[in-house]
């Protein structure tokens, strides 16, 4: 029986650290447990539990049919009252927050505020701001006036000059015909000059014939005159004759057309003036009829420059060209909307109150009373 109350305090001191509980030592009180005793059978029956009452508090001994003294005790931080053990444990209170201005949110008071934003501006890129207005300066190059200080006619950037000369002949022709010769054509022509029988070179220059004579042997004296013209002579024993040779004969010529006299031949010789052919520029240039033209040029000088648009600087243009700057809004703290900023400011929330979920609530914590079985000794 004694087993069994022991394993029921065992039991219980299960549970207590099941609980996380310490038990170790702690306050003993003093009782007499029931006590339980095996009846032996009767009559052959079998033997049955009977419960005894104990009702005294003096130590006893063991006895078969009596009571044993039983102790209790409780883990460290319990209180003892009979066979149960009581501790009262604190948990700090729930605390209750509120705001004397703004909204609540966990344990801060957030408060809104609309400032005006700060206004500034800016310029897209090459632009320089000023003010409220933004300025970009473009350069180009100015345009150049030209002239031609040497004269002649402007073109662009170049000068050119015109001029003429006479050409030079470079050939002539004959167009009557004729022999060229130099710038004359020369026409030569021949006839038979005029002659008339002047004399002999031998014999006797008669009746314009050349006289041989006279001579008997006409037949040799024919020997020298071929084709001789015989007429005879006084006849008598031994006659002579007189032969005439037109060998002999010289002429005298005459040219009734005029003309240059070469033996029996006239030769006239006259021209005129040939006709120009081609010419030809020995200075350069172009030929137009009997006269070259000529074109040079040269790089014309920059007299002064101008601008379209813009301010002259130099040899270049200068326009300036002002737009709007873009506003831009910006906020020292809080949250830019339009112009504006709404500004939060957070604060530690005030305490107001307690509450407690469970237990009593006992300043700012709450008391719990957990209670167990004592444990039985």
């Amino acid at each position: 029986m004694m087993s069994i109350a022991r394993g029921f305090h065992s039991l219980i001191y299960a549970v207590v650290l099941f609980l996380g509980l310490n038990i170790s030592g702690g306050d003993l009180g003093s009782a007499y447990a029931q006590t339980w005793q095996n009846v032996p059978a009767q009559s052959g029956s079998a033997g049955t539990w009977q419960a005894l009452s104990c009702n005294t508090t003096s130590n006893l001994t063991w006895q078969p049919l009596g009571c044993n003294p039983v102790t209790y005790s409780c883990p460290t931080g319990y209180t003892l009252s009979g066979q149960t053990c009581s501790i009262t444990v604190f948990s700090a209170a729930i605390s209750v927050y509120g705001c004397s201005s703004g909204v609540l949110s966990g344990t801060s008071c957030i408060a809104s505020s609309t400032v005006a934003a700060t206004l500034g501006y800016s310029c897209g890129s090459g632009y320089t701001l000023s003010g409220s207005s933004c300025t970009k300066s473009t350069t180009t190059a100015a345009t150049a006036n030209y002239y031609c200080p040497s004269g002649g006619s402007l073109g662009g950037t170049t000068c050119t000059v015109s001029g003429s000369y006479g050409a030079s002949i470079a050939s002539y022709y004959c167009p009557s015909g004729g022999s060229l010769g130099g710038a004359w054509c020369n026409t030569s022509w021949s006839y038979g000059a005029s002659g008339a029988a002047s004399g002999c070179s031998a014999g006797l220059f008669t009746g314009g014939r050349c006289r041989f004579g006279p001579s008997p042997q006409s037949a040799y004296n024919s020997q020298f005159c071929p084709n001789q013209t015989v007429t005879g002579g006084p006849g008598g024993l031994y006659p002579t004759y007189y032969y005439y040779c037109p060998t002999y004969i010289t002429y005298s010529y005459s040219c009734p057309s005029g003309g240059s006299l070469s033996g029996a031949t006239c030769y006239v010789s006259s021209g005129y003036g040939a006709s120009i052919a081609s010419y030809y520029c020995p200075s350069g240039g172009s030929l137009s009829g009997s006269t070259c033209f000529t074109s040079s040029s040269y790089g014309a000088s920059v007299g002064s420059y101008s601008c379209g648009s813009g301010t002259l600087s130099g040899s270049s243009c200068i326009t300036t060209t002002t737009v709007p700057a873009t506003p831009i809004y910006s906020c020292l703290s809080g949250v830019l909307s339009g112009s504006t900023c709404a500004v939060s400011t957070t604060t530690v929330a005030g305490i107001t109150g307690y509450y407690c979920n469970t237990g009593a609530l006992s300043g700012s914590q709450c008391s719990t009373t957990v209670t167990i079985p004592a444990t039985a000794n």
